[in-house]
């Protein structure tokens, strides 16, 4: 999975997303969303229904329950080729 850590790349990302659902790798702890490098989430959650993962879907940031199954697009992050 691609380390999203910034908002230039959470918008690289969305960009490449399109109409796709993705997890982003952002866990709730509370009201912190925090990346899984342990950054803080600076960015604002469209919707807060409750859920401790956050997920890109329909042109915004939404909570939903980590242990609900969840049809998603994976972005990865592939190096370069030298």
């Amino acid at each position: 999975m691609i380390g999203v850590d910034s908002i230039t790349n959470l918008a690289d990302v969305i960009n490449l997303l399109g109409d796709y659902t993705s997890w982003l790798g952002v866990r709730k702890f509370g009201s912190v969303c925090k990346w899984l490098s342990g950054t803080t989430l600076t960015t604002s959650v469209h919707e807060d229904d409750g859920g401790t993962c956050l997920t890109y879907w329909n042109g915004h940031l939404h909570d939903y329950p980590c242990n609900e199954p969840l049809d998603v697009a994976i972005v990865c992050d592939i190096p370069d080729s030298k």
